[in-house]
């Protein structure tokens, strides 16, 4: 449960500073996919679209999470 609260605090960063985590994935995957796929695949736009499900998805982990934990202390 921690670690998902963990994703959700840093897909709320990222709406909130998308050119930030942009500047560190072109930076990490500049290495790998060369620079031009980098640039083109690392967009603002695009990270947000990526960042709207992950952060779903980490907030139905923690209400599962959550849940687990107070059926087992009731």
């Amino acid at each position: 449960m921690i670690v998902s609260l963990g994703f959700v605090a840093l897909g709320i960063y990222g709406l909130k500073r998308p050119e930030s985590l942009v500047d560190l994935f072109r930076r990490t995957g500049t290495p790998m996919f060369g620079r031009r796929v980098s640039e083109r695949m690392y967009t603002a736009s695009n990270l947000r679209w990526a960042l709207i499900p992950f952060i779903v998805m980490g907030l139905s982990f923690v209400t599962i999470g959550a849940v687990s934990i107070a059926t087992r202390l009731g």
